[in-house]
C-alpha cells in the first residue's frame, strides 16, 4: 500500500546526517541568517513555496530539536500542538514551530515536546490510520500566534489549503523538500471519495469514515508522504483556521483521488480541553 506516512527509514537517515553535519543548533538566531535552499529542491507536488513569514503556526514534529521534520503539525494553543495520531512514537522529542525549514536550527523556535497524548479511539486497519489526532505538549510556551481550530463542517467543494515539506512525486524514492510549501485542494463528499479510493485501490483500501474528510483529485496536486500530520485549513472570515489534519491516501497526485483527511468536527470533545 501506499500511504502518505512516514518517510523511508534509509531517506530519513541520509537527511539527518545531513542535517547534523551543515547546521549549527542555534535556538536564538532569525530568519535573516538562514541559507537559502539548494536549486532544484523539489515541492509538495503541485503546490509553491510558502512566502517567508506566513503561516507561522505551522510545525514540524522531529527527533532532534534542528534534524529533520518526520512529519507536520500545527499550533493550536502555546504549549500544544495538533498533528497526525500516526506520527507519534517515542523516537519524536521536539517540535520546530514557525520555521521554513524543513531541517536546521537558525529560524523559528524549537521546543521539546513534554508529554505526547493520543486520540483514545486510535486505531489502525490494514496499515490505515483512523481517528487520526494526537496532541503534543511542549515543555515551553511558543511566543507564535496560535492558528485557531474550526470543528465546523466545511460545505463540498470548499477550497482548502495543505502545507508540508514532504515528498512531490509517487515512490519511495521521492526525496521530501527544504523549503515550507503549499497547495490548495477542493473538498469532496465522502460517499464519492469512498467510491474513487476503492476504485484506485480495486477495493484494498479500508472504506471512508465520518471521521475523514477528503479533499483535492486534482491530478499533480496533493499531499504525498512527510507531509501527515500537517493542517488542512481553509479561510473562514479572512482568517485561516484548521479543519483537518492529513492522514493518508492512495499514491500521491493522482486525478480523480482525493487525499484523506482526520476531520476535526468529530474530535471536538478530544481537542477542545487543550485550546487555552
Amino acid at each position: 500500500m501506499q500511504h502518505r506516512l512516514f518517510l523511508s527509514t534509509l531517506l530519513l537517515a541520509a537527511l539527518d546526517v545531513a542535517a547534523h553535519a551543515g547546521c549549527t543548533p542555534s535556538e536564538n538566531a532569525t530568519d535573516a541568517n538562514t541559507p537559502p535552499p539548494p536549486r532544484g529542491q523539489p515541492e509538495i507536488i503541485g503546490g509553491g513555496t510558502v512566502p517567508r513569514g506566513d503561516d507561522l503556526f505551522m510545525a514540524g514534529v522531529r527527533k532532534s530539536s534542528w534534524g529533520l521534520s518526520i512529519c507536520g503539525a500545527a499550533l493550536i494553543a502555546p504549549t500544544y500542538v495538533l498533528t497526525a495520531g500516526h506520527c507519534v512514537d517515542d523516537s519524536i522529542n521536539y517540535v520546530a514551530v514557525g520555521t521554513r525549514y524543513n531541517i536546521g536550527g537558525l529560524d523559528g523556535e524549537r521546543i521539546r515536546i513534554k508529554r505526547k497524548i493520543m486520540h483514545p479511539e486510535y486505531v489502525e486497519l490494514f496499515d490505515t490510520p483512523f481517528n487520526d489526532w494526537a496532541i503534543l505538549e511542549l515543555e515551553t510556551p511558543s511566543t507564535i500566534k496560535p492558528i485557531r481550530v474550526s470543528f465546523d463542517d466545511s460545505p463540498v467543494g470548499t477550497v482548502g489549503t495543505v502545507r508540508g515539506w514532504g515528498r512531490i512525486m509517487n515512490g519511495v524514492l521521492g526525496p521530501p523538500s527544504l523549503v515550507l510549501k503549499q497547495v490548495d485542494v477542493k473538498i469532496w463528499d465522502n460517499d464519492k471519495c469512498n467510491t474513487a479510493i476503492q476504485a484506485a485501490s480495486k477495493g484494498t483500501y479500508p472504506h471512508i469514515r465520518s471521521s475523514n474528510v477528503c479533499a483535492g483529485g486534482v491530478k499533480g496536486e496533493d499531499t504525498c508522504q512527510g507531509d501527515s500530520g500537517g493542517p488542512l485549513t481553509i479561510s473562514q472570515n479572512g482568517e485561516d483556521v484548521v479543519v483537518g489534519v492529513v492522514s493518508w491516501g492512495y499514491e500521491c497526485g493522482l486525478a480523480n483521488t482525493p487525499g484523506v483527511y482526520a476531520r476535526l468536527s468529530t474530535a471536538k470533545a478530544f481537542i477542545s480541553p487543550f485550546l487555552v
